[in-house]
């Protein structure tokens, strides 16, 4: 099976305030900024998202590390896991 890092998202009070540390201080650059205020981030490859708590989230929300998204390829003819159907292109590398 192949991993790869996708993103790292956090949460946080002041997604601006955050952004500008990471640029001034780590050398990041944004990517883009979102409506709701948070940010998309490419820290020498790799991706963070950084956003304030989302209104209309129904799940428990925390600040700090959100989530870690991987992506995976596991799936083969003799595999037991079943395919997302959005995970295919991702897979063959396309």
């Amino acid at each position: 099976m192949t991993l790869k890092l996708n993103h790292l998202h956090l949460k946080i009070k002041d997604p601006e305030k955050t952004a500008t540390f990471y640029v001034d201080t780590r050398g990041a650059k944004i990517v883009s900024q979102n409506p709701n205020g948070g940010y998309r981030l490419d820290l020498h490859g790799l991706s963070l998202n950084v956003t304030k708590f989302l209104e209309n989230q129904k799940r428990e929300q925390k600040y700090g590390m959100e989530h870690i998204a991987i992506d995976g390829c596991a799936w083969s003819s003799g595999s037991s896991l079943k395919r997302p159907p959005s995970s295919a292109r991702r897979c063959r590398g396309g």
